[in-house]
């Protein structure tokens, strides 16, 4: 008998004498390291069929744990996660985009400013004066305003103060509007008495649907020449009153520059230039349609009912911008499906753990290139859940309810974690 069947005989007597354990601890090194030999070898001296069962058990688990089920399931996980990760960054390029877009916008809208002819500008101070507003709306608009009549700028000192500065809970920010729009109408319905305001108009036809037969309606410019000391003359209207596509653009407040009505070619040159330009950074920074965009017209409106249709086409520009976007939509989607796939990945991972426990002793059961896979799959994981976290931790939308999708989902990993684990059992045969 040679040296070398004398060594063979004793590792197999030694082979042989190994626990159950021993034995799964022992076929799993072999198969780590892919020494086919020791393999076979290990096989051939398992002593008896009981033996022999925990021994095929153990191999069964073993080509489960490493097949191509598993193996392929870490490749798509970590392709999945990190799909995730690109489709997230892809998400947010146009949410930055829109979102430097509207800040240039709005330092744009200090230095730019939109022309408009003499004539234009005295038709449109005319119309913005003899607009009527609803007082609780004016109580709006003057919210915060410095240099008022005395007894309005003591209401900004009783309310606007304390509601900007002091921490209140929402009822108590409620009530405190409450009581300000009561005072500013108990203010107006003074004045009214006092004859330095006319007498309440009839309510227009366009009045809210929450006007109440107590409302009171006054043309914006009594209510400003009375709270301001305002004048025809020095009454100030915005681009945003002459042309609401301006809005869009963030120009509302962009000063009108009033030229002669001789340079009414050059105004007009110069308006068409404006909206070319804007219209680019709409179409390609803020996302919107270029056939809703076609539609918008920079040309001051001439009546109130022209102003309030052009109005109205804006407010639906700028859910074609939201709509364009979906971003909440998408991330929610993304979420859900970033959960579906840690979960599987966590279904994995614990099998692994289990059977690596309960039948290997804790001996490693995946050879070097599975465990690599797997650990490369939560590597992939790691980056995507950092940022999408990062909503759970912010106040939801206003008028949204429905919390943030949950970034691990318990369900998919209760229905998947039996199956998956029966089925590596089992040698993961297809």
């Amino acid at each position: 008998m040679t040296a070398q069947s004398t060594t063979n005989n004793k590792l197999g007597k030694l082979y042989a004498g190994l626990s159950e354990i021993e034995r799964a601890r022992l076929l799993a090194r072999l198969w780590r390291e892919k020494n086919g030999a020791e393999l076979d070898r290990l096989r051939t001296s398992v002593p008896d069929d009981r033996a022999g069962k925990a021994y095929n058990e153990a191999l069964a688990a073993l080509r489960g744990l490493n097949s191509a089920f598993v193996l392929y399931q870490f490749m798509y996980l970590r392709t999945g996660f990190d799909r995730d990760f690109f489709a997230f960054h892809t998400l947010q390029i146009p949410h930055h985009e829109e979102g430097s877009a509207r800040d240039v916008l709005n330092r744009l809208s200090d230095l730019l400013s939109y022309p408009v002819t003499q004539s234009e500008y005295t038709a449109l101070v005319k119309r913005e004066r003899a607009t009527l507003l609803a007082v609780e709306d004016w109580a709006d608009l003057i919210w915060g305003e410095e240099d008022l009549r005395p007894e309005l700028q003591g209401l900004m000192t009783e309310y606007h103060d304390p509601y900007s500065y002091n921490e209140m809970s929402a009822e108590e920010r409620e009530a405190l509007l409450a009581r300000y729009y009561a005072r500013v109408g108990e203010e107006v319905r003074a004045a009214i008495d006092r004859d330095e305001l006319p007498k309440p108009r009839k309510a227009p036809k366009s009045a809210s649907i929450h006007a109440t037969p107590d409302t009171i309606w006054l043309p914006a410019g009594a209510l400003s020449d009375w709270a301001k000391g305002t004048t025809e003359e020095t009454y100030p209207v915005t681009a945003g009153d002459a042309a609401p596509a301006i809005e869009l653009f963030h120009g509302s407040t962009m000063k009108c520059e009033v030229l002669p009505d001789s340079e009414a070619g050059q105004v007009k040159a110069r308006r068409a230039k404006l909206r070319d330009v804007l219209l680019q950074i709409g179409r390609y920074s803020l996302h919107i349609p270029q056939d809703r965009l076609d539609s918008l017209s920079f040309e001051p409106t001439r009546n109130e009912r022209e102003w309030r249709r052009a109005s109205d086409f804006v407010a639906t520009l700028w859910k074609a911008s939201d709509d364009g976007l979906n971003r909440d939509e998408a991330l929610r989607s993304l979420m859900t499906e970033f959960a579906g796939r840690k979960a599987t990945l966590r279904v994995l991972t614990d099998i692994i753990g289990t059977l690596q426990r309960e039948i290997f002793g804790d001996e490693d059961s995946l050879d070097t290139d599975a465990r690599k896979l797997l650990e490369n799959a939560w590597e992939s994981a790691k980056p995507t859940e950092e940022v999408l976290s990062l909503f759970h931790k912010m106040p939801l939308a206003p008028g949204v309810t429905e919390p943030w999708p949950e970034l691990d989902d318990e369900a998919v990993y209760a229905q998947l974690r039996p199956f998956y684990e029966q089925h590596i059992r089992a040698g993961a045969q297809e």
